[in-house]
């Protein structure tokens, strides 16, 4: 047998460790160090290291093929002499507890509690329906030493070093600290505890307690050679994998740990030199031959010299050859495996039915799982992420071979105060996105009518809204968000030559500034584009601009002095004082000017007369109309930008959403203000979203296109397919993402954060108020329509 097997195997046999004569002392842990590490009998540490998923389930074969490798690398650098323990744990969580997290608390300063409690139980709904699973994926190593020092500098580089690996193929890393360590086990063997775990090492040193007390659990019958039960009639099984096929496919652990069901998958790795295995392999074929020599010589003795060889002398022979070649030749190591899996149900009978699905899954790969029988306490030992191995059932595989066991399935994103974004389509996991995580947290929404573009739009809106902390603005081009911000409390100006409503263009505050600048020439630089755009067809020369910037210091000189109380300047104003400067050019300015003070396009003129401090606000442009559409929109985005630069103040984010995103930016002047919206306002804890039909158009846009390329979460709908082409040059997405996209149905996907892309689908309960709110269809609107006016009439 191989020299370091033997080490292993010699340091995990039973006799080497105390017999158990407490109940916590099953539980192989014997120290506890304040950084994670664990020591275990006869001088052995651990560590445990959490790693995130990847997208490998979900992009293209070369990608694949790209992943595979980096985690082939992954494996060949693991320590010899040691045992690395790769777990896939699929924990239950408790509802209350994700209540806590996920929920969006009540409130008693507004009357939005009623919209809140359905919210909440929409988030409620959709964890339960993936039974409050979710998947955490570690990596334990094991090893001996002579002290613990030796331990931390070992780990500590094993850490620096996985960091590196799992980098390369776009995961990250980070070494468990002691608590959440113990807490993995504190579920495990007390799930009906989950929320109460508690541990201060002090605090149990001073009542002379053990950290097992914390963990282990109260009760645990193990007179069953099947399964062991633990408190609480919690039934759990562990079974190892007893035979397997030469080839495996690289979905099977992806399969295996699918099962929506609480359970621990875990691979036990030991590397084996490789001078050592070549030897080995050597000293194997010179046996195999000897023996075909042997049979040969046989064969002859009987005057049978045509005898061929038989076929099992050959196929030995052969595979270890394959070995020898992979190992010498191909930088292909050999491991020792044990694969366990840990199952755990509230009933013996509902084990059995979770054993029967589990190993239906396996045999359906030819491989075979068996029970570990009467070693159950082993086995979960084993199959924990504690650090030992105590069940000797190993199977030799090379690099290539163990890597089809892959971990990886695909990416999630799961920030604590994220909004909702849905379920992943592959995993089922809840998508949240929290904007503040990211160096530039702007968004864009794709997708053709109907995909459910705005309907996403307005979730992530009320997610906002209903958490009370923050104002949200929504241009609405289309006026289609006016009633959900009416019954939310909000305010809904509508912008149009026929309005009462006005919007004072010249307002202005302190902090309405970048950096190191002044409001003053911020706002000059605002109005020489107003002009710009107000003297269309006519080139402002130096002379204008320099005009247009004397007249706002002058007409802003009063207000500022007066610390920026009083009326507000405002465009009369502005264009009179430009009436009085002598240069023929002022007149020019002023004349062109008059079409926003003496025309039905005044109401940028004169005073705000709305209430434009509330903390939700639908900047309605429906009937804006053609001709003042430009600097209207120009005019709006200035005053966003003020809420902003004030909210920035106050320390309040602000989020902003545009609709029909790609009108905005068919004029120049806007798109020039929205591209630096799109770079600067997360200086000023605000976000944007543009939402949009048409991503050809954008693409086609070098500004729309760098605006894009400055929003780092991306969602996209079910997409035309002359746009599909462009999704993948301009995002950069795989051929195999995009079918995520063709023929989608309403509210599914892709989002991209970052470099995650995950497939999405999202569904919200029709039988609640919210949805009323939020839906356009025009059936759906017909329907409650029918049944307010039932209403009316029984009343």
């Amino acid at each position: 047998m191989l020299r370091s097997l033997m080490r292993i195997i010699k340091r995990n046999q039973e006799k080497y460790f105390k017999v158990a004569r407490e109940l916590k002392d099953v539980i192989s842990i014997e120290r506890i160090y304040d950084n994670g590490i664990f020591e275990h009998p006869n001088n052995v540490f651990s560590a445990s290291f959490e790693f995130t998923d990847v997208n490998y389930a979900v992009v293209g074969e070369k990608e694949k093929e790209t992943i595979f490798q980096g985690y082939c690398d992954l494996l060949n650098i693991f320590p010899t002499d040691a045992v690395t323990k790769i777990t896939i744990n699929n924990r239950k969580i408790d509802l209350n507890e994700v209540k806590k997290t996920l929920c969006i608390p009540m409130r008693e300063d507004d009357e939005l509690n009623e919209y809140r409690a359905e919210y909440n139980q929409m988030l409620v709904q959709a964890i339960a329906d993936r039974n409050a699973i979710v998947q955490e994926k570690y990596i334990t190593i094991s090893k001996e030493f002579k002290t613990y020092t030796e331990a931390y500098t070992f780990f500590k580089s094993v850490r620096d070093e996985l960091i590196i690996r799992l980098n390369s193929v776009k995961s990250t890393c980070r070494m468990l600290d002691t608590l959440d360590r113990l807490k993995i086990l504190h579920d495990f063997y007390r799930s009906c505890e989950k929320s109460s775990f508690t541990f201060d090492p002090d605090n149990a040193r001073a009542l002379n307690q053990s950290f097992k007390d914390y963990i282990s659990p109260d009760y645990m019958d193990l007179s069953d050679p099947t399964c062991v039960q633990l408190m609480n009639h919690r039934f759990s099984r562990v079974l190892y994998l007893k035979t397997y096929a030469n080839r495996f496919k690289d979905d099977i652990v992806a399969k295996l740990t699918a099962v929506n069901k609480e359970m621990m998958l875990s691979i036990d790795v030991i590397p084996i030199p490789t001078e050592e295995a070549v030897a080995d392999a050597d000293s194997k074929l010179l046996g195999i031959e000897t023996n075909i020599t042997r049979w040969q010589a046989r064969q002859n003795k009987n005057y049978n010299f045509s005898a061929t060889v038989p076929q099992d002398y050959q196929k030995k022979q052969r595979d270890v050859r394959d070995i020898l070649t992979e190992i010498t030749d191909y930088d292909q190591k050999e491991f020792q495996c044990i694969l366990t899996i840990v199952l755990t149900a509230s009933s013996k009978d509902e084990l059995d039915r979770q054993t029967d699905e589990i190993t239906s899954i396996a045999s359906q790969t030819t491989a075979q799982l068996a029970t570990c029988r009467w070693e159950q306490a082993d086995g979960l030992n084993t199959a924990l992420p504690i650090g030992v191995s105590k069940i000797p059932v190993y199977r030799t595989l090379l690099t290539e071979s163990l890597a089809v066991f892959m971990p990886f399935m695909v990416q999630n994103v799961d920030h604590e105060r994220g909004s909702y974004y849905g379920q992943n389509q592959e995993s089922g996991s809840l998508i949240k996105i929290d904007r503040l995580m990211f160096q530039n947290g702007n968004a864009m929404i794709f997708g053709v009518p109907g995909s459910g573009k705005s309907f996403r739009a307005k979730m992530e809106m009320i997610s906002y809204i209903l958490r009370g902390d923050c104002d949200v603005i929504v241009v609405d081009p289309q006026g289609e968000y006016g009633r959900l911000f009416k019954a939310l409390g909000g305010e809904v100006i509508k912008i149009s030559p026929s309005s009462p409503t006005t919007v004072n263009l010249m307002d202005i505050n302190a902090d309405y500034k970048e950096e190191d600048g002044s409001p003053v020439s911020l706002k000059s630089d605002f109005m020489i584009a107003f002009c710009e755009q107000a003297c269309e067809g006519m080139t402002l020369s130096p002379i204008h601009r320099s005009l247009i910037i004397r007249v706002t210091e002058l007409v802003y000189r009063e207000y500022i002095s007066n610390d920026y109380q009083g009326d507000c300047p405002t465009l009369y104003n502005f264009v009179d004082i430009m009436r009085e400067q002598p240069e023929d050019e002022a007149a020019d300015l002023a004349l062109a000017l008059e079409m926003y003070t003496n025309t039905s396009f005044s109401m940028f003129a004169k005073p705000t007369n709305v209430n434009t401090e509330n903390r939700l606000i639908c900047y309605d442009i429906h009937n804006i109309g053609s001709s003042l559409k430009p600097a209207g929109m120009l005019i709006m985005l200035d005053a966003i930008f003020n809420r902003v630069t004030a909210n920035a103040k106050r320390g309040r984010m602000t989020y902003i959403f545009f609709d029909e995103f790609h009108l905005l930016t068919r004029s120049a002047f806007t798109a020039d203000y929205l591209q630096i919206l799109w770079r600067t306002l997360r200086k000023f804890k605000a976000f944007c979203t543009g939402i949009t039909q048409n991503i050809s158009e954008m693409a086609d846009n070098p500004v729309a296109a760098s605006i894009i390329s400055n929003s780092e979460i991306i969602v996209l709908l079910r997409q035309a397919p002359d746009d599909r082409d462009k999704v993948r040059s301009l995002l950069r997405f795989p051929q195999e993402l995009i079918s995520y996209v063709t023929n989608a149905p309403e509210g599914c996907g892709l989002v991209k954060v970052g470099d995650t892309v995950m497939p999405f689908s999202n569904r919200f309960p029709e039988n609640t108020d919210l949805y009323k709110l939020m839906t356009t269809k025009a059936a759906d609107l017909l329907a409650f329509e029918s049944e307010k006016n039932s209403k009316k009439e029984e009343d």
